[in-house]
């Protein structure tokens, strides 16, 4: 991929892996109709705010990243405040 990438927390479901601070709201759109090319969704770092991370007084916007069977990553979605992740 030639990016660094760290992850703190790894949730398996089902066939499905995510990985990081992935919203819940995002885990179940995900679920509910999972890409083909998809394993699952990632969160980089820690965003400040994320989901169970805050009560969104200081909120930093970040991307949810699929996991792509062929390594290859595109954006799922993008989080631009708090409540867009429940």
């Amino acid at each position: 991929m030639g990016v660094k990438m760290a992850i703190l927390a790894v949730i398996y479901k089902d066939k499905y892996v995510f990985e990081g601070h992935v919203p819940p709201a995002s885990v179940n759109a995900f679920l509910s109709n999972p890409p083909a090319e998809a394993k699952g969704l990632v969160v980089l770092g820690i965003p400040i705010e994320s989901a169970g991370m805050g009560d969104g007084d200081r909120f930093q916007p970040f991307k949810v990243l699929p996991l792509n069977n062929h390594g290859s990553y595109s954006v799922y979605a993008s989080i631009e405040n708090y409540e867009q992740q429940f």
